[in-house]
């Protein structure tokens, strides 16, 4: 028998037993547990809100009673079954009088029942509904002997169509609607728990400023390129589109006492400043590092028998030194990283806080960028120095031009410095 069924439902509260706002996800998930689910049923049970009436041609029946139940006998079972549906075990109890020809009298009967569905976000921000289907095995009691004997059967099946069996309403934490992608949740099952997920359309990003120590430098500026670059103070939290390319500069000043200037972003081998980053939901904090740097170093040629005596020329490459005028950015300035040029400078050469060299202020240098002396390797970024060889060179206590040839490098003291290949024009 096919029996069409009166839309009930109930609204029922859930308690949620623990959401996070995760600023790395950008997401807001609510844990709704299983028993939660089972609680809000037994309540629409023992409330008889899951009776109704159907019809039905069987038995000479126009409607049907219908109450779904559960006790001893036909216990309430919930089962969750991933990602997103549900399993309901119960008892069933169907209740009709008829007007027979032989009399009137009232059918009985009950069994068990499964309902299955889905689990789906409706109506708003706040709710879940279980959507599913059923069928009903129930056994009758309560008729004529002679009537069983005449339609052979002692029991009927109900076959349910697509029913609203509840709608729960649980609470999100206090976040304007518009933080989320959409309204509705996703809905997932983990173990006996059903989780709903709500994303955020944007990224929120920290952007910080951190000494060689690791400490805030408070009071120092960032930039956010957004037409031009806009400057603020640390720590700026951004609220940005999630997929998309974001530029930041640090700050390409000398700070703090003793001087340190940008090293890199998030301590790694990314220097180039400024730089441009891709948002996603793992992408959730952004530190411009700095690290202490040194006016004291010079490069230069050391001529033979003559050590006294400073001429010619060198060529140092410095990954860090801001000189480059990006076009995509307004023509900002910026250093290249490991693509930046040599630039030839006379001997001796100081790249020290402040002498410019043509537009050219190095701010000082690292120490120890590079080379690894535990494992003898080489890892960029690092400094790189040229020879020009053979090279002219006048004299100023002879009057005239010599001509010079490269040896090697040298470090003074010795050790002051690590060579890749000290006998190389380039190293």
């Amino acid at each position: 028998m096919f029996l069409t069924l009166k839309k009930f439902w109930l609204m029922s509260i859930i308690i949620i037993c623990s959401f996070g706002l995760n600023m790395k996800a950008q997401d807001v998930q609510l844990v709704v547990p299983k028993l939660s689910i089972e609680n809000a049923l037994k309540t629409l049970l023992d409330a008889r809100a899951a009776s109704f009436s159907s019809y039905t041609s069987g038995f000479g029946v126009d409607m049907y009673n219908i109450k779904l139940t559960y006790n001893d006998s036909h216990p309430l079972i919930v089962e969750l079954i991933p990602p997103n549906r549900f399993r309901i075990n119960c008892g069933v109890v169907a209740r009709a009088n008829v007007d027979y020809i032989a009399g009137n009298f009232q059918i009985n009967g009950e069994g068990d029942i499964t309902i299955e569905g889905t689990m789906v976000a409706s109506g708003s921000q706040g709710q879940i509904t279980l959507y599913g289907t059923a069928d009903a095995v129930i056994g009758v009691n309560g008729v004529p002997g002679f009537v069983l004997n005449i339609i052979n059967a002692n029991q009927f099946t109900v076959n349910l169509p697509t029913l609203e069996l509840a709608t729960f309403v649980y609470t999100l934490p206090s976040i304007p609607l518009n933080y989320f992608t959409t309204n509705y949740p996703t809905i997932s099952i983990t173990n006996d728990n059903v989780i709903l997920g709500l994303q955020t359309p944007s990224n929120f990003l920290i952007l910080d400023q951190r000494d060689e120590s690791g400490q805030r430098i408070s009071g120092s500026q960032i930039a956010h390129w957004n037409n031009d670059f806009q400057n603020y103070t640390v720590p700026k939290v951004f609220n940005l589109p999630i997929n998309t390319n974001q530029t930041f500069r640090g700050s390409q000043q000398l700070l703090l006492n003793p001087s340190q200037k940008f090293n890199s972003w998030n301590r790694s081998n990314n220097i180039i400043n400024h730089n441009t980053f891709f948002l996603n939901l793992s992408f959730s904090r952004l530190n411009s590092d700095f690290k202490k740097t040194y006016s004291d170093i010079t490069v230069k040629n050391l001529l033979e028998d003559i050590s006294s005596v400073n001429g010619g020329t060198i060529q140092f490459k410095d990954p860090w030194l801001i000189d480059y005028p990006d076009p995509q950015y307004g023509n900002t300035l910026r250093n290249q990283g490991m693509a930046a040029p040599f630039k030839q400078r006379l001997s001796p050469f100081n790249p020290d806080y402040t002498t410019n060299y043509n537009g050219d202020v190095y701010k000082g240098v690292f120490l120890n960028q590079g080379y690894n002396p535990v494992t003898n390797e080489w890892k960029p970024p690092y400094y790189s120095v040229r020879a020009i060889s053979p090279q002219d060179i006048q004299l100023q206590h002879t009057g005239r031009t010599h001509r010079f040839y490269f040896q090697n490098w040298s470090a003074s003291p010795q050790g002051g410095a690590e060579f890749q290949n000290a006998n190389s024009l380039e190293t």
